[in-house]
């Protein structure tokens, strides 16, 4: 059973980690698409504040829902696994 557990931890992990990279990456394009449409420094600067705050609390909310599958892990693949 423990081994089922840790086995659908790791899709998990991997699922949100590859997840949060996409967003990096779609966020990192749509700052540099931002900026190149405009010649203005505090424009730019709103822009990629507004993208760096995006990512940094999408980041933090992903390593949240990782914990929390981390420490209650039982509890949440227990019942797939009956």
């Amino acid at each position: 059973m423990d081994s089922k557990v840790s086995r659908m931890k790791r899709h998990d992990t991997a699922c949100v980690i590859a997840s949060l990279l996409c967003l990096w990456a779609v966020i990192g394009y749509v700052m540099l698409e931002a900026c190149s449409l405009t010649s203005d420094g505090m424009a730019e600067a709103c822009f990629i504040g507004a993208g760096l705050a995006v990512c940094a609390f999408s980041t933090a909310s992903a390593f949240t829902v990782l914990n929390y599958l981390h420490l209650h892990k039982i509890a949440v693949y227990g019942p797939e696994i009956k």
